[in-house]
């Protein structure tokens, strides 16, 4: 038993900004064709590891957008969607 622990899950709060984080970083973590500024030994140690795999990393970018595009969080303000909901004293 840890010190401090309920043994109960807290539920996680997404936030708007989370989620359009998220997507940002699986969007650029699959994103073969943008290299960064390296050593040219470095960018042939790169393709190496990465060209095996291009063609799934291109499908998860695929699904990435689709998500995205899917559930528009980068492009509402979900506080104002679900104001209502908002208990006021």
């Amino acid at each position: 038993m840890v010190k401090g622990c309920t043994s109960k899950l807290k539920p996680r709060i997404l936030t708007e900004k989370g989620v359009t984080d998220t997507f940002n970083y699986l969007e650029r973590l699959f994103k073969t064709d943008q290299k960064p500024k390296v050593t040219v030994k470095q960018a042939r140690a790169m393709a190496a590891a990465i060209d095996p795999y291009v063609g799934i990393y291109e499908n998860l970018l695929k699904r990435v957008n689709q998500s995205r595009k899917f559930n528009g969080y980068d492009k509402m303000n979900l506080a104002k969607v679900f104001e209502f909901m908002i208990q006021k004293n």
